[in-house]
Protein backbone atom coordinates (compact mmCIF):
# COMPACT_ATOMS: atom_id res chain seq x y z
CA UNK A 1 0.00 0.00 0.00
CA UNK A 2 2.75 2.43 0.97
CA UNK A 3 4.62 1.65 -2.47
CA UNK A 4 1.18 2.37 -4.31
CA UNK A 5 0.55 5.78 -2.17
CA UNK A 6 4.23 6.62 -3.85
CA UNK A 7 3.53 5.64 -7.26
CA UNK A 8 -0.04 7.71 -7.16
CA UNK A 9 2.02 10.97 -5.47
CA UNK A 10 4.52 10.58 -8.03
CA UNK A 11 1.89 12.33 -10.50
CA UNK A 12 2.74 16.07 -11.28
CA UNK A 13 -1.39 16.53 -10.32
CA UNK A 14 -1.11 14.67 -7.43
CA UNK A 15 1.99 16.29 -6.05
CA UNK A 16 -0.01 20.09 -6.09
CA UNK A 17 -2.26 18.65 -3.66
CA UNK A 18 0.62 18.33 -1.16
CA UNK A 19 -0.73 17.65 2.74
CA UNK A 20 -4.52 17.69 1.99
CA UNK A 21 -5.38 16.78 5.67
CA UNK A 22 -3.86 20.26 6.59
CA UNK A 23 -3.86 22.68 3.25
CA UNK A 24 -8.28 21.67 2.76
CA UNK A 25 -9.95 25.07 2.60
CA UNK A 26 -13.71 23.75 2.08
CA UNK A 27 -16.14 22.28 -0.14
CA UNK A 28 -17.41 23.77 -3.79
CA UNK A 29 -21.03 23.64 -3.25
CA UNK A 30 -21.26 25.61 -6.98
CA UNK A 31 -19.87 25.48 -9.89
CA UNK A 32 -19.53 27.42 -13.32
CA UNK A 33 -17.22 27.62 -16.22
CA UNK A 34 -16.28 31.39 -14.70
CA UNK A 35 -16.65 31.18 -10.79
CA UNK A 36 -16.69 28.38 -7.50
CA UNK A 37 -18.68 29.03 -4.15
CA UNK A 38 -17.19 27.55 -1.30
CA UNK A 39 -17.98 26.36 2.00
CA UNK A 40 -15.28 26.94 4.69
CA UNK A 41 -14.93 26.91 8.43
CA UNK A 42 -13.07 29.58 10.38
CA UNK A 43 -11.09 26.21 11.42
CA UNK A 44 -10.23 25.85 8.62
CA UNK A 45 -9.39 28.93 7.63
CA UNK A 46 -7.54 29.25 10.78
CA UNK A 47 -5.35 26.37 10.08
CA UNK A 48 -3.71 27.54 6.83
CA UNK A 49 -2.98 30.82 8.17
CA UNK A 50 -5.68 32.59 6.47
CA UNK A 51 -7.34 33.25 2.81
CA UNK A 52 -6.15 36.81 1.77
CA UNK A 53 -8.52 38.53 -0.69
CA UNK A 54 -7.14 37.21 -4.07
CA UNK A 55 -5.46 34.19 -2.68
CA UNK A 56 -4.65 31.32 -4.74
CA UNK A 57 -6.71 28.51 -4.40
CA UNK A 58 -6.61 24.96 -5.89
CA UNK A 59 -9.82 22.23 -6.32
CA UNK A 60 -9.80 18.48 -7.28
CA UNK A 61 -11.90 15.84 -6.54
CA UNK A 62 -9.58 12.99 -6.50
CA UNK A 63 -7.24 11.87 -3.46
CA UNK A 64 -3.71 12.49 -4.31
CA UNK A 65 -2.63 9.19 -3.01
CA UNK A 66 -5.20 7.28 -4.78
CA UNK A 67 -5.12 9.24 -7.85
CA UNK A 68 -4.59 6.05 -10.82
CA UNK A 69 -7.92 5.30 -9.02
CA UNK A 70 -9.52 8.22 -9.72
CA UNK A 71 -11.84 8.80 -13.32
CA UNK A 72 -10.25 10.15 -16.16
CA UNK A 73 -12.60 13.01 -15.92
CA UNK A 74 -11.13 13.63 -12.51
CA UNK A 75 -7.45 13.92 -13.29
CA UNK A 76 -7.51 17.75 -13.65
CA UNK A 77 -6.58 20.52 -11.18
CA UNK A 78 -8.49 23.91 -10.72
CA UNK A 79 -6.67 26.85 -10.60
CA UNK A 80 -8.66 29.82 -8.24
CA UNK A 81 -8.83 33.10 -7.03
CA UNK A 82 -10.87 34.78 -4.05
CA UNK A 83 -12.40 37.21 -4.60
CA UNK A 84 -15.15 37.91 -2.15
CA UNK A 85 -17.19 35.96 0.35
CA UNK A 86 -20.59 35.03 -0.41
CA UNK A 87 -23.67 34.14 1.25
CA UNK A 88 -25.07 30.79 2.01
CA UNK A 89 -28.32 29.67 3.30
CA UNK A 90 -28.72 30.20 6.82
CA UNK A 91 -26.61 33.55 6.94
CA UNK A 92 -29.47 35.75 8.28
CA UNK A 93 -30.51 32.96 10.85
CA UNK A 94 -26.70 32.97 12.10
CA UNK A 95 -26.89 37.02 12.59
CA UNK A 96 -29.80 37.18 14.62
CA UNK A 97 -28.28 34.56 16.47
CA UNK A 98 -25.28 36.64 17.09
CA UNK A 99 -27.20 39.92 17.60
CA UNK A 100 -29.34 38.14 20.34
CA UNK A 101 -26.50 36.72 21.99
CA UNK A 102 -24.48 39.96 22.49
CA UNK A 103 -28.11 41.81 23.24
CA UNK A 104 -28.04 39.60 25.75
CA UNK A 105 -24.24 39.41 27.17
CA UNK A 106 -23.49 41.54 30.30
CA UNK A 107 -19.50 41.19 30.49
CA UNK A 108 -17.09 42.12 27.85
CA UNK A 109 -15.24 38.82 28.12
CA UNK A 110 -16.27 35.80 28.22
CA UNK A 111 -14.28 33.05 30.43
CA UNK A 112 -14.44 30.19 27.53
CA UNK A 113 -13.04 30.48 23.85
CA UNK A 114 -16.50 30.42 22.71
CA UNK A 115 -17.57 34.22 23.99
CA UNK A 116 -20.36 31.75 25.66
CA UNK A 117 -21.75 30.44 23.10
CA UNK A 118 -22.86 26.71 23.10
CA UNK A 119 -20.66 24.40 21.44
CA UNK A 120 -23.04 22.80 18.28
CA UNK A 121 -24.30 26.86 18.00
CA UNK A 122 -20.67 28.02 18.09
CA UNK A 123 -19.78 24.92 15.30
CA UNK A 124 -22.52 26.19 12.92
CA UNK A 125 -21.53 29.93 13.52
CA UNK A 126 -18.60 29.10 12.01
CA UNK A 127 -19.31 28.04 8.36
CA UNK A 128 -19.18 30.54 5.58
CA UNK A 129 -19.24 30.93 2.14
CA UNK A 130 -16.26 32.44 -0.47
CA UNK A 131 -16.64 33.23 -4.40
CA UNK A 132 -13.72 32.50 -6.18
CA UNK A 133 -12.79 33.45 -9.92
CA UNK A 134 -12.24 30.09 -11.97
CA UNK A 135 -8.26 30.82 -13.75
CA UNK A 136 -8.09 27.59 -15.70
CA UNK A 137 -6.95 23.91 -15.64
CA UNK A 138 -3.80 21.87 -15.13
CA UNK A 139 -3.89 18.53 -16.24
CA UNK A 140 -1.54 16.21 -18.13
CA UNK A 141 -0.63 15.46 -21.64
CA UNK A 142 1.96 13.43 -23.60
CA UNK A 143 3.50 13.53 -19.69
CA UNK A 144 3.74 16.64 -19.41
CA UNK A 145 1.90 19.23 -17.20
CA UNK A 146 -0.06 21.77 -19.41
CA UNK A 147 -2.52 24.62 -18.48
CA UNK A 148 -5.43 25.40 -20.21
CA UNK A 149 -6.83 29.08 -19.29
CA UNK A 150 -10.75 27.79 -18.45
CA UNK A 151 -12.63 23.92 -17.35
CA UNK A 152 -14.22 22.13 -19.99
CA UNK A 153 -17.11 20.76 -17.70
CA UNK A 154 -18.37 20.60 -14.53
CA UNK A 155 -21.09 18.61 -12.71
CA UNK A 156 -24.09 19.91 -10.36
CA UNK A 157 -22.69 17.41 -7.95
CA UNK A 158 -18.69 19.00 -8.24
CA UNK A 159 -17.43 16.87 -5.00
CA UNK A 160 -14.79 19.22 -5.49
CA UNK A 161 -12.40 19.86 -3.19
CA UNK A 162 -10.08 22.98 -2.01
CA UNK A 163 -7.12 23.42 -0.70
CA UNK A 164 -4.80 26.04 -0.44
CA UNK A 165 -1.55 25.45 -1.54
CA UNK A 166 1.79 24.93 -0.20
CA UNK A 167 4.41 27.12 -0.24
CA UNK A 168 6.40 25.33 -3.11
CA UNK A 169 3.47 24.57 -5.41
CA UNK A 170 2.64 28.38 -5.14
CA UNK A 171 5.96 29.33 -6.43
CA UNK A 172 5.49 26.91 -9.18
CA UNK A 173 1.95 27.99 -9.69
CA UNK A 174 3.13 31.92 -9.86
CA UNK A 175 6.35 30.75 -12.07
CA UNK A 176 4.70 28.20 -14.50
CA UNK A 177 5.30 28.62 -18.20
CA UNK A 178 3.82 25.42 -20.40
CA UNK A 179 5.92 23.58 -22.89
CA UNK A 180 4.80 24.97 -25.49
CA UNK A 181 5.69 28.89 -24.72
CA UNK A 182 9.18 27.14 -23.33
CA UNK A 183 9.54 25.79 -26.69
CA UNK A 184 8.69 29.39 -28.13
CA UNK A 185 10.84 31.32 -26.49
CA UNK A 186 13.38 28.75 -27.21
CA UNK A 187 13.20 29.33 -31.03
CA UNK A 188 12.69 32.77 -30.30
CA UNK A 189 15.80 33.35 -28.16
CA UNK A 190 17.83 31.59 -31.15
CA UNK A 191 16.43 33.66 -33.36
CA UNK A 192 17.68 36.89 -31.83
CA UNK A 193 21.41 34.97 -31.07
CA UNK A 194 21.17 33.53 -28.07
CA UNK A 195 22.47 30.41 -28.03
CA UNK A 196 19.47 29.15 -25.80
CA UNK A 197 17.06 30.65 -23.91
CA UNK A 198 18.17 33.76 -21.38
CA UNK A 199 17.28 32.60 -17.79
CA UNK A 200 14.36 34.14 -15.62
CA UNK A 201 15.25 36.32 -13.40
CA UNK A 202 13.89 37.45 -9.73
CA UNK A 203 11.64 40.13 -9.89
CA UNK A 204 10.07 40.17 -6.33
CA UNK A 205 8.12 38.39 -3.94
CA UNK A 206 4.09 37.25 -4.00
CA UNK A 207 2.29 39.79 -1.45
CA UNK A 208 -1.42 39.54 -1.43
CA UNK A 209 -2.30 41.96 1.07
CA UNK A 210 -0.77 45.35 2.53
CA UNK A 211 -1.09 43.48 6.18
CA UNK A 212 1.62 40.93 5.65
CA UNK A 213 1.69 39.37 9.13
CA UNK A 214 -0.27 35.89 8.50
CA UNK A 215 1.64 35.56 4.97
CA UNK A 216 4.90 35.92 6.12
CA UNK A 217 4.07 33.49 9.31
CA UNK A 218 2.97 30.91 7.08
CA UNK A 219 6.13 31.46 4.57
CA UNK A 220 4.03 32.70 1.58
CA UNK A 221 6.14 36.03 1.40
CA UNK A 222 9.33 34.06 0.73
CA UNK A 223 7.48 33.11 -2.96
CA UNK A 224 9.95 34.34 -5.41
CA UNK A 225 8.15 35.98 -8.50
CA UNK A 226 10.36 35.53 -12.07
CA UNK A 227 10.14 36.72 -15.21
CA UNK A 228 12.46 36.39 -18.44
CA UNK A 229 13.69 38.36 -20.45
CA UNK A 230 12.58 37.27 -23.79
CA UNK A 231 9.28 38.32 -22.45
CA UNK A 232 10.35 42.30 -23.42
CA UNK A 233 12.51 41.50 -26.09
CA UNK A 234 10.67 42.85 -29.41
CA UNK A 235 7.65 43.44 -27.13
CA UNK A 236 5.63 46.04 -25.82
CA UNK A 237 5.43 46.31 -21.99
CA UNK A 238 3.49 48.76 -19.72
CA UNK A 239 4.40 48.97 -15.85
CA UNK A 240 1.02 50.51 -13.77
CA UNK A 241 0.63 50.56 -9.95
CA UNK A 242 -0.03 53.08 -7.73
CA UNK A 243 2.67 55.46 -6.38
CA UNK A 244 5.72 54.15 -4.09
CA UNK A 245 4.97 50.88 -5.02
CA UNK A 246 8.16 50.04 -6.87
CA UNK A 247 7.33 51.05 -10.07
CA UNK A 248 10.58 52.58 -11.08
CA UNK A 249 12.46 49.69 -9.31
CA UNK A 250 10.62 47.11 -11.25
CA UNK A 251 11.41 49.19 -14.59
CA UNK A 252 15.78 49.38 -13.92
CA UNK A 253 15.37 46.13 -12.96
CA UNK A 254 13.96 44.53 -16.05
CA UNK A 255 16.02 46.99 -18.68
CA UNK A 256 19.06 45.56 -16.09
CA UNK A 257 18.30 41.71 -16.71
CA UNK A 258 17.94 42.50 -20.96
CA UNK A 259 21.07 43.94 -20.62
CA UNK A 260 22.85 41.16 -18.70
CA UNK A 261 21.36 38.41 -20.80
CA UNK A 262 22.51 40.54 -23.58
CA UNK A 263 26.02 40.46 -22.05
CA UNK A 264 26.06 37.18 -21.04
CA UNK A 265 25.26 36.25 -24.63
CA UNK A 266 27.86 38.55 -26.14
CA UNK A 267 25.25 39.66 -28.53
CA UNK A 268 23.50 43.18 -28.94
CA UNK A 269 20.54 44.59 -28.03
CA UNK A 270 18.87 48.17 -28.42
CA UNK A 271 16.57 49.28 -25.40
CA UNK A 272 15.70 53.28 -26.04
CA UNK A 273 14.69 54.50 -22.85
CA UNK A 274 12.95 57.87 -22.36
CA UNK A 275 14.01 59.41 -19.02
CA UNK A 276 11.62 62.39 -18.44
CA UNK A 277 12.28 62.71 -14.33
CA UNK A 278 16.43 61.38 -14.43
CA UNK A 279 15.36 58.49 -12.75
CA UNK A 280 17.50 56.27 -14.31
CA UNK A 281 20.75 58.20 -14.75
CA UNK A 282 22.01 58.50 -11.88
CA UNK A 283 22.24 55.39 -8.70
CA UNK A 284 20.63 55.04 -6.09
CA UNK A 285 20.54 53.91 -2.75
CA UNK A 286 17.68 51.33 -3.78
CA UNK A 287 20.61 49.58 -6.07
CA UNK A 288 24.16 50.65 -5.22
CA UNK A 289 26.65 49.17 -4.12
CA UNK A 290 25.08 45.83 -5.79
CA UNK A 291 27.20 45.16 -9.37
CA UNK A 292 26.59 43.74 -12.66
CA UNK A 293 25.88 40.14 -11.47
CA UNK A 294 23.10 41.28 -9.08
CA UNK A 295 21.17 43.18 -12.08
CA UNK A 296 22.43 46.96 -11.07
CA UNK A 297 21.00 49.15 -13.61
CA UNK A 298 23.09 52.05 -11.76
CA UNK A 299 26.50 49.38 -12.82
CA UNK A 300 25.81 48.67 -16.54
Amino acid sequence: MAIQNMINMQNPLSRMIKEPETTFVGNVFRLTYENAKVLTNDAYKERVKGIPLNSFLLGATFNPSEFFSSKEHERVVILMRMIAPCEIPGDDDKVRTLIEHYQSKSEIYSKDSRDGIEPITHSWLQFGGLECEIIGSFYVADQKLMFGADIEDFHSMTNLKVYKPKTDVLEYIVNYIDPIKKAKMKKDSLRMGFEEAPKEFHIGHLRYTSTNRLQKENGEADVSVKIHPTDFLARRTAVFGMTRTGKSNTVKTTISAVSIAAAEAKIRIGQLIFDMNGEYANANGQNHPQCLHRGCFSCL
